[in-house]
């Protein structure tokens, strides 16, 4: 964002020039990409705050300018888009890269919270992951247990001397991205876009996931509501503390739902038959 469109819109200018009306600006010419034009808006909010801090400037002229309203994303994979991902993680050169997505899509877990994970967190015995509190983002510790194919994941990958990251770096202490990894399932999977961009010297293809890595945490919560798990569960395998911020998958509970309303049809049935006998 800041090589594409902070520079060319508002690099010529000196910091203290930047007014609110630029910033207006390039939030505008991002309207079609609502979700991308409000990211943009945070990012020179934080920018600017940086400014102030280390006095370069006075002012944050980010401050204060609408953001665009969003609507709340219901991307989650179908069980088709699930197996076609699980094919495209199986074929992945980077393994290691491979299986810290899957342990994504296994426990709904942040992207965070999977590549900080440190093997010293996992009691395999109660089959329970403790995420420390520096690692989650209500800043408190978090006590989620594994499912059994988590487990074999976890076992499966598990080093001789299990010390240390579960997902390390190239250049010591654990990975930091998943963006190129998670680009290629998407795109092996079916589940990214082909685009032209302009580059030096010719025009090439790039591929653009029509899901986010966060989706997977979405993925995850969906599939559960659906299949009648108790939004209170929901909540606390996602490490929610607060119930309003499950509540969104509550549309998702059909079969609960039906279950229920379907309870009522036998008891109008049975009262039926009770009137017939009478």
């Amino acid at each position: 964002m800041i090589d594409n469109i902070i520079r060319p819109g508002i690099g010529k200018l000196r910091l203290k020039a930047v007014g609110r009306r630029d910033i207006e600006a390039l939030h505008l010419s991002l309207k079609p990409t609502l979700y991308a034009a409000n990211r943009l808006l945070s990012l020179l909010s934080k920018m600017f705050n940086l400014g102030i801090q280390w006095k370069w400037t006075t002012d944050n002229p980010a401050r204060g300018v609408p953001r665009f309203q969003e609507g709340k994303r219901e991307r989650w994979l179908t069980t088709e888009e699930i197996q076609r991902f699980r094919e495209a993680l199986d074929s992945y050169t980077d393994q290691n890269a491979a299986n810290a997505l899957r342990l994504l899509l296994l426990t709904g877990s942040r992207e965070g919270e999977v590549l900080k994970a440190e093997w010293k967190q996992f009691d395999f015995q109660r089959g329970v992951w403790t995420k420390p509190s520096h690692n989650t983002k209500q800043k408190r510790v978090e006590h989620i247990p594994l499912s059994t194919a988590a487990l074999k994941l976890l076992k499966g990958m598990m080093p001789k001397d299990a010390t240390g990251a579960l997902f390390p770096g190239r250049h010591g202490g654990a990975r930091v991205s998943l963006r190129r990894p998670w680009i290629q399932a998407c795109k092996a999977s079916g589940l990214a876009e082909a685009e032209q961009v302009k580059g030096k010297h010719r025009m090439i293809t790039r591929y653009r996931p029509t899901i986010r890595i966060h989706d997977l945490r979405h993925n995850f919560a969906s599939h559960l509501a659906s299949n009648g798990v108790t939004l209170q569960v929901v909540g606390k395998l996602l490490g929610h503390t607060m119930a309003q911020t499950t509540m969104r998958y509550a549309h998702l509970q059909d079969e609960a739902l039906r279950a229920a309303t379907n309870r009522f049809g036998e008891i109008y049935s049975e009262a039926k038959k009770s009137s017939f006998g009478t």
